[in-house]
């Protein structure tokens, strides 16, 4: 598709620092794990209401680690995630509504914490001239039928973006098979018979374009 393709992403630690205490005497701790709790519940109004229903948005919590046994409130827990967002501005705000937000729930509860952003990837967007190079490609090398417009970007982060920033390009997806278990399964298992369209198609685009 012409235009954005993948989202920005970036991703992020959230470090909560409390008291432990033995789990029989909660009222000793500043409990970490409630306050990530809340955190979490806290977090899922950045989008739903710092961000404009016209533009698209997401803030994930992946994966939270606390504690070590189950009797024993811990000194801290930790949440990692990730953000997306199709235009550069919106995912710098993302940031700035999340750290007040948890601010306010750990300041609330006793706790401490640390927000700590790392590895921001920028928007893929699609030259609208090298799709079009792209579906002419398609149409010849594969044959009819075999191109699929996308309707929507995908929220995907893609690095490729940096490649097509300065030089016009697009990314293109190269389909599995309808009956292919989606990337990032556990069931995922590359579909072979799909290089044969993947060659077809790169070596078309570049006698396309060679001329």
């Amino acid at each position: 598709r012409p235009g954005p393709m993948m989202a920005a992403a970036e991703f992020f630690t959230i470090t909560i620092r409390g008291r432990g205490a033995h789990g029989s005497k909660p009222d000793e701790s500043v409990d970490p794990i409630l306050t990530a709790a809340r955190v979490i519940e806290a977090l899922q109004s950045v989008v739903s209401r710092h961000v404009s229903p016209l533009e698209c948005a997401v803030v994930s919590i992946c994966r939270m680690s606390a504690g070590t046994n189950g009797n024993i409130i811990p000194d801290s827990a930790v949440l990692e995630g990730t953000l997306r967002s199709l235009k550069i501005e919106v995912g710098e705000q993302l940031p700035v509504f999340m750290e007040r937000l948890i601010k306010g729930v750990c300041d609330a509860m006793g706790a401490t914490h640390e927000f700590v952003r790392t590895g921001a990837y920028m928007p893929t967007v699609n030259d609208a001239g090298v799709v079009d190079l792209g579906r002419r490609v398609a149409a010849a090398s594969l044959g009819p039928g075999q191109w699929v417009e996308l309707e929507h970007p995908s929220m995907g982060g893609e690095d490729f973006a940096y490649y097509i920033r300065d030089y016009p390009g697009a990314m293109f997806f190269l389909g599995m098979g309808e009956s292919c278990a989606p990337l990032h399964s556990p069931q995922f298992d590359f579909t072979d018979a799909a290089l044969s369209n993947g060659i077809a198609f790169t070596v078309g685009a570049v006698l396309e374009t060679l001329g």
